[in-house]
């Protein structure tokens, strides 16, 4: 028999000074192979172990070395299995370099390396055992095994304990940072400035963190409105805002190491016009506006009309506006005529304006209309001038404002406009001002109503909401809706509602019933799509569950379906249950309920409820009630022949007739015993006795058990 390999071998890694197993499967237990490395047979040794257990062939390598990688093989005369073994070296990190401490001054760079092997090492660099954040001043950086940290601009408060960590190995080093002279490497210059302008006083210092004081004639100049401090890296500025003549003087910076100063110049500020005025012509009801421009801003002007302060109003508006004034003159009159003169702070400038009348005339007319009915109408024309008295006509009937229509005007715009267009509203219609008059038609078409979106065909599962939506092109527009020829009309199932274009119908709860042919009409439109309802498949949604009942008692069996319309029908052992004095079958929904009363022993069993194809089973077990004497015989003693009556009770009612003995005879009711029992109490009558009958009396039902003595005296 030809021996092949079942289980071929696999390609293993593993770390060195560690022990690996090559295992395969051969076809039968009793099979010889070889095992070769890299084509060279393996000498077991103690290195190397070679088992064969069962079918199973296996090579273990101990303590492994680099030279144990290669191509391993597993061969027996028929057949070959080959794998590949990857032997792993550990991993070294280690600082062929390490830190060195470094000192520098404040402001300077301050540089740390170390040399890490190996070259892909996970290097991170701490502060005080917090990770630095590559950023602006630090910057971390590495080429092979070489990793450099660059901390720029070093600051006092950088004194620190800088550590760089390698996957576990550290390296540490400190930081000192000595504090450096801030001196001064740019000088100020003397600044002219001019009143209510600023002056900008600037110099440069050695650090970025160097701290300055600025002073005026020794006295500390603080931040304020008119005073701004500013620093930019090296530079350093100070901006005295609103220069006055009082501001004039010499102006120092100092450092705790350096000073530099210079003195401050302020001119009285000299107004120029840049812009003039210009004489206008103009109509009455125009607006005129002139405007000055001067050299600086914040200049208080004065206008005058011939020779007479201007007082702002509605009408005269005064502006500023930086180096700009304006003044503007609106709804002019002819009296509006003038010289208009501008002055302040020693500059003036005067302009003529000419009002002169303008001839009503038509800037825009009346054009002809055609809208749909029910759409807004704008009518609208424009004059030459605003204060013109137009009269609006359709035809020969004057037009007055009212519920549709209104009537306005908006500076020489005349407008007559109808809300809702009517076909009655179609002619011509004309807009008079005397003079001069306008006209235009209008014409007023019909709605053309058409279905924008047709209803759907709808196909829902029974107790599922159905919504039909059907849109026309007009907005309050009537619909009715229809099922199979028949009008809907709303209930609290069935709902109908609009929201502008939009019809819809819900109807809540569909059932079998509801299937049909679903109708939209509004106008001359409609729209026809079917409603499909699907039973629910009726299922077993909580199953019998098995009971046990104490005898004499009431027993529920119950399940619930997934539809309330569902019929079920119970089974106990094979046969059908009835509705009788014992046995109710109550459905109350998707509960079904099976209700034994006054159970019995014989009523234990397997009960089945069948609903559609499914059905379901539990089993009921009845316990009988437990036998106990509630109260014992008692000794009797008579005198013959007088009777002799025993009395004894139990905790249940039973069915079968208890035994009575007499010295271990069995007593039947006859002329001589009466045998009696009223529900748990049970009574025995001797109604003749003889001294013969003195003995032992005894009481069984069941387990139950009693007895007494008998004793007989003679007459």
């Amino acid at each position: 028999m030809r021996i092949k390999f079942l289980t071929p071998l696999r390609d293993r890694v593993a770390h060195a000074d560690g022990m690996i197993t090559l295992r395969c499967e051969v076809c039968r237990p009793k099979a010889d192979v070889q095992w070769l490395r890299n084509g060279v047979e393996v000498v077991p040794g103690r290195r190397f172990s070679v088992r064969a257990d069962g079918v199973e062939r296996s090579l273990t390598i101990h303590r492994l070395t680099a030279e144990d990688a290669g191509e391993y093989v597993c061969e027996s005369l028929d057949d070959r299995t080959v794998a590949t073994l990857t032997v792993e070296m550990p991993r070294v990190v280690e600082f062929l370099t390490e830190l060195h401490n470094t000192t520098v001054l404040e402001g300077e760079d301050a540089t740390f390396k170390c040399v890490v092997s190996p070259e892909d090492v996970q290097l991170v660099w701490l502060m005080d055992n917090e990770a630095i954040a590559a950023g602006d001043r630090f910057q971390a950086s590495s080429n092979g095994l070489c990793h450099t940290l660059v901390i720029k601009k070093c600051q006092i408060l950088d004194n620190s304990r800088i550590t760089a960590e390698a996957e576990g190995v550290m390296s540490r080093s400190s930081l000192k940072v000595q504090e450096a002279q801030v001196m001064f490497t740019r000088r100020m210059e003397a600044v002219m400035g001019e009143e209510f302008g600023k002056a900008v006083l600037e110099t440069e210092v050695s650090l970025d963190t160097g701290e300055v004081q600025w002073m005026r004639q020794g006295v500390v100049i603080q931040p304020g409105p008119r005073h701004a401090l500013a620093q930019d890296g090296c530079t350093r500025r100070l901006t005295v805002r609103n220069l006055s003549l009082a501001d004039r003087g010499t102006y120092r910076c100092e450092t705790l190491h350096d000073r530099t100063q210079v003195k401050l110049n302020v001119e009285p500020r000299k107004i120029s016009m840049h812009k003039a005025l210009g004489d206008q012509e103009t109509f009455e009801r125009e607006t005129a506006s002139f405007e000055v421009e001067l050299s600086h801003a914040d200049v208080e002007g004065v206008w005058q009309k011939d020779g007479i302060r201007v007082k702002p109003n509605n009408q005269w508006r005064v502006s500023s506006n930086g180096l700009v004034h304006g003044l503007t003159l609106s709804n002019l009159t002819l009296e509006d005529s003038g010289t208009i003169m501008f002055s302040g702070e020693g500059v003036r400038t005067s302009a003529r304006l000419t009002v002169k009348e303008t001839p009503v005339s038509l800037v825009k007319k009346l054009g002809d209309v055609r809208v749909e009915e029910g759409s807004p109408v704008p009518l609208e024309c424009e004059f030459s001038r605003q204060n013109v008295e137009v009269k609006w006509l359709k035809g020969e009937v004057d037009l007055k404002p009212g519920k549709n229509c209104r009537i306005y005007s908006m500076g020489r715009k005349r407008y007559c406009q109808l809300l809702e267009a009517s076909l009655a509203d179609a002619g011509t219609y004309h807009c008079d001002a005397g003079d001069i008059s306008t006209s235009c038609c209008l014409e007023v078409y019909e709605h053309a109503m058409e279905i924008v979106q047709e209803l759907e065909d709808l196909c829902v599962v029974e107790d599922q909401n159905a919504v039909f939506m059907c849109e026309v092109s007009l907005e309050q527009v009537g619909g009715e809706w229809w099922k199979d020829g028949h009008k809907i009309r709303p209930t609290s199932t069935v709902k109908t509602r609009t929201e502008g274009t939009k019809h819809f119908l819900l109807i809540c709860n569909v059932t079998a019933d509801d299937s049909g042919e679903i109708r939209f009409v509004a106008k001359d439109v409609e729209s026809t799509a079917y409603l499909e309802v699907e039973e629910l498949p009726v299922s077993i949604v909580k199953p019998l569950r098995d009971r046990t009942a104490l005898e004499k008692h009431r027993v529920i069996l119950e399940c619930t379906v997934s539809t309330p319309r569902a019929t079920a029908a119970w089974y106990c052992g094979g046969v059908a249950l009835e509705p009788s004095e014992r046995l109710e079958l109550l459905a109350d929904g998707c509960s079904h309920r099976l209700v034994i009363k006054q159970v019995a022993l014989g009523d234990e069993g397997h009960y089945r409820v069948e609903v559609g194809k499914h059905s379901s089973e539990a089993q009921l077990l009845v316990e009988a009630q437990e036998l106990v004497m509630v109260r014992e015989l008692e000794d009797v003693e008579v005198r013959a022949p007088d009777a002799a009556c025993f009395r004894c009770e139990v905790s249940v009612a039973i069915d079968k007739p208890p035994a009575w003995t007499l010295n271990g005879e069995v007593l039947q009711s006859g002329p001589l015993v009466r045998v009696e029992s009223q529900g748990t109490v049970h009574k025995l009558t001797l109604k003749r006795t003889d001294e013969d009958m003195s003995g032992a009396v005894r009481f069984t039902t069941g387990k139950a058990r009693s007895s007494a003595t008998l004793k007989v005296c003679p007459e």
